[in-house]
């Protein structure tokens, strides 16, 4: 597990490694509301993330109704199959997901 901020002028790069589940929730979570504490534009990359589970997905979720309850804004990017198969297994179309803007 690991995450790596960027701040880029008013917003703020993300970066999520490793693994994305359950047993990581917690310091991603911490990782993703600080950031959208602090910022108002956050971009999440999860290039590097080799496995996800439900949770990780939960979160994202979470996260993106945080940003748009507080008028900001989140985007995902460059989710990789590990990613994309379980939003589709949850029946969540990751097109919506990784493209929204909050």
């Amino acid at each position: 597990m690991g995450s790596e901020q960027k701040e880029i002028g008013e917003g703020m790069t993300l970066k999520i490694a490793g693994s994305f589940s359950i047993y990581d929730a917690a310091a991603h979570r911490e990782a993703l509301f600080a950031a959208l504490t602090a910022h108002d534009d956050v971009v999440v990359d999860l290039n590097g993330v080799e496995t996800c589970d439900v949770a990780g997905i939960q979160l994202l979720c979470s996260a993106q109704k945080m940003a748009a309850d507080k008028g900001k804004r989140l985007s995902i990017t460059a989710a990789p199959p590990s990613v994309v198969d379980v939003m589709d297994e949850m029946g969540i179309h990751s097109m919506e997901l990784l493209n929204s803007d909050s």
